[in-house]
Order: C-alpha cells, then sequence, then structure tokens
C-alpha cells in the first residue's frame, strides 16, 4: 500500500461514522493522493442519506468491488482521532493538497518557464494562500498533542540548515524552519560577508539545499565574487581582474572551484528591491526547492514598500510592515529567513563597541518580530567605518552576540575575520 497522509486516514475516519458532514463541509476526492479513498469520498458525496459504518462499507463494496482492501479500512478506524477534529483535519488535507499542487507548478515553470506555466504557478499559490489565510480554523491542544505523539512515534527530529557547530547549537540545531533570524552591525564590520559564509557553509553542508540571497547594495556579480573568494580562499579584490592578478596555475585552481560551486543551487537577486517582489520570489523558490531553503536579505533598512510616504514616522512603520510580512511568510513556508540590519551609529560613540538590542535601527518590531537577534561587532580598533574606515588590519577579531533567542540559547560566538579573503573563521 502506498504512502498515506495522517490527514486522509483522519479525515476518512469522520466521513465514515458521520457522513453527514459531506453534507456540511464540501470534501473534494481530488484533495486524496491515495485513489481508493478518493473513490471511497466521491461515493459518499453522492449519497442522499447518511448510514451507519457497517451499512456505507456495505454498499461501497457492493458498487465498487475489491476498490480497497480490508488494510485500508483498518487504517482508518485505527486512525486515533475523533469527529470533533475532522474540521481541522479538513484544512490540513486542503492545505496539503495546494501546496503539492504549488510545487508541481514550480517544477513545470523551472523546466519551461512560458507564460502560460508562469500563470499556473501564479494561480496555484494565489489558491495555496487562500487555503492558509481564509480558511485557518486554528490549531487546538488536541492537534498539538496529536502532532507530539506523531513526532515521536516516527522518532521525528526537527533539523535546520546547518552553518557553523557554534552557532547551530545556540541555534538549536541550525537554522531552523519558520524562523526569522535579525543579523545586526554597523557599516564595515563585515555582516554582509558574514551572510555569504553562511550561505557558503549551508550549501557545502546540507545536500541539495536551495538558497536565495537579495542584494540590495551590492549587485549580484560582487556577491559571487566574495562568495568564490570564501570557497577558494583567493582575496576577493584579486577576482575582480584574474588574468591581470592571477598565476596561470592560480587560475586554474579558480576555475575548478567555480565549476564546484556551479552545482549548488544559490541565487543572488540584486534588482527586487520591494517587499512584494521578494515575497514572490521566496514563494516561487519554495515551491520548486526539493531539499530544504533559506532566503538572505542583505539589507532590511534598503527594502522598499510602493505607495507608502516618506519621513521618519512613515519609516519606522514600513520596517514594521516589512518585518512582521516575512515572519508570517517563515511561518507560513515553515522557512528560515535571515534579515540583515544596520545598527544606531551611537555605537560608535562607546567606549566598548559592544551593541545591544535597543541599538536597532529604526524600529522596535525588528526585536519583536524576529525569533533570533544577532549583533555583529568587531573587537579590533577601526578608525571609520566602511569605505572611510583607514588603517584596517586584514584579520579582524570579530564577535557574533546572540542577544535574543527565542527557542535557544544566548551566547557569543568569536571569529577571525580575514576580509581580503572574506572567510569568518570561529576562533576558540
Amino acid at each position: 500500500m502506498k504512502t498515506i497522509k495522517n490527514s486522509e486516514l483522519h479525515v476518512l475516519y469522520g466521513l465514515i461514522y458521520k457522513p453527514e458532514l459531506a453534507k456540511s463541509e464540501y470534501v473534494d476526492p481530488a484533495w486524496f493522493y491515495y485513489q481508493p479513498f478518493a473513490t471511497l469520498v466521491n461515493y459518499i458525496n453522492k449519497l442522499d442519506i447518511a448510514p451507519g459504518y457497517v451499512l456505507l462499507r456495505n454498499g461501497f463494496e457492493e458498487e465498487h468491488p475489491h476498490a480497497m482492501r480490508s488494510e485500508d479500512w483498518e487504517a482508518i478506524e485505527q486512525s486515533d482521532e475523533t469527529t470533533a477534529s475532522f474540521g481541522p483535519w479538513l484544512h490540513v488535507l486542503k492545505r496539503e493538497y495546494n501546496r503539492d499542487r504549488v510545487k508541481a507548478a514550480g517544477v513545470a515553470y523551472g523546466k519551461d518557464p512560458s507564460n502560460d506555466n508562469y500563470q499556473a504557478l501564479l494561480e496555484a499559490v494565489e489558491r495555496f494562500n487562500g487555503v492558509t489565510h481564509n480558511d485557518d480554523p486554528g490549531e487546538s491542544l488536541d492537534d498539538y498533542a496529536e502532532y507530539v505523539r506523531r513526532r515521536v512515534e516516527h522518532r521525528d527530529v526537527v533539523r535546520g540548515i546547518e552553518t557553523y557547530p557554534q552557532l547551530d547549537t545556540l541555534l538549536g540545531g541550525g537554522f531552523l524552519p519558520s524562523t526569522l533570524v535579525t543579523i545586526g552591525a554597523r557599516p564595515g564590520v563585515g555582516k554582509s560577508a558574514l551572510a555569504v559564509n553562511l550561505a557558503q557553509l549551508a550549501l557545502q553542508k546540507n545536500k541539495g539545499v536551495s538558497i536565495d540571497m537579495f542584494s540590495l547594495e551590492m549587485s549580484a556579480n560582487s556577491v559571487n565574487r566574495r562568495l568564490l573568494a570564501a570557497f577558494s580562499g583567493v582575496p576577493s579584490q584579486k577576482l575582480i581582474n584574474p588574468t591581470l592578478t592571477l598565476s596561470l596555475e592560480d587560475i586554474a585552481y579558480v576555475q575548478s572551484i567555480a565549476n564546484k560551486m556551479a552545482g549548488y543551487d544559490f541565487r543572488v537577486y540584486d534588482s527586487r528591491v520591494t517587499l512584494p517582489q521578494i515575497v514572490q520570489v521566496i514563494r516561487q523558490r519554495v515551491a520548486a526547492a526539493k531539499h530544504g531553503y533559506m532566503a538572505i536579505v542583505d539589507y532590511l533598512q534598503l527594502i522598499k514598500i510602493p505607495g507608502t510616504g516618506k519621513g521618519t514616522d512613515q519609516r519606522y512603520r514600513q520596517i514594521g510592515m516589512i518585518t512582521g510580512e516575512l515572519k508570517r511568510l517563515s511561518n507560513e513556508l515553515e522557512i528560515p529567513i535571515i534579515v540583515l540590519s544596520q545598527l544606531n551609529r551611537r555605537v560608535e560613540s562607546q567606549d566598548v563597541k559592544r551593541p545591544s538590542l535597543s541599538d536597532l535601527r529604526e524600529s522596535g518590531d525588528i526585536e519583536q518580530d524576529s525569533n533570533t537577534v544577532g549583533l555583529l561587532w568587531s573587537r579590533t580598533p577601526l578608525a571609520g567605518e566602511g569605505e572611510q574606515a583607514v588603517n584596517v588590519p586584514d584579520v579582524r577579531d570579530e564577535v557574533l552576540t546572540i542577544a535574543k533567542n527565542r527557542d535557544g540559547e544566548l551566547g557569543e560566538i568569536r571569529f577571525a575575520f580575514d576580509a581580503p579573503k572574506m572567510r569568518f573563521r570561529p576562533t576558540l
């Protein structure tokens, strides 16, 4: 027998023991992956009266002999549910069906990016969103108890996208599904370089994972050059004109690394600068991802929301709208989203440049909406910021402070940041 979803079993349990439910809630046979169950639902939908279980089974087997085996009926009877949970499980079933439709449409569009396939993908996403937002019955404690029971029974372990071991430990197993992670820093400290390192490690350690980076400040070419530097150990600046700065042997080495990188599913978007554009890309990419997905946004304060006003008050509101939408998106699609953020300038006036949560720039909603907040800062004295910094050593002593962690531990990770090679390496 094919693998049967729990939602199919629980919905059918409600229908065979209380067939009148089919009159109050429409149940589409197409929602059922297991064909014998789809046939049974179609039969129940055609009934004028609601017979008991025995009469229903006898009538079905008379009309559809051999359509269902005794094991199928036993699986439904032993689904360990009550008819009171029919509504929530029906919602889960519809959501799973529409999610599968989105994935199929995404795969079709990936193979043939025609206008028809693109329109089909948008329609599938719209149907999925309709189920998600407009027909949500909420989750009861019974639902959660069932979730816990299934996880224990199947020894299910929630696994995140792994990067640095020390960071994975603090986060409770990597970048977990349904989490919004904000990393804040002042200009020139290296938050974009750290994001590139996180992407590099995620690609290396999580087979088949899909990673998107929305770069609102640097071009896609610059981001990919930094990634190549992180992979190869060749200074990023030398990769601008490699034929002028590298030996033939080094060029061959860099080319071999670039060929390996081509096998990873990493994409950079440098022209998607509005929130709706970013959300649309994430939805499309999640639909096509087969082995996990993570998005990185660099950086928060550069995201635009069309149709909103200007001014400080408006910007505070916009930042709250952006983080709120990204948090909802991470929950809905069950993915981690990393957002980089600027910190307030007042950090620079402190004797010790250790930032705090209050230094997150422009909105308290950033902290509120984030599951985890990391603050990146340098223990190496820097004269000036960003491109204006002078006498900056190539290798700097930097710290990532996990200042908020809703589902894990607080702590610090010290790095040696090799700026020319764009490499962050943990130190003891």
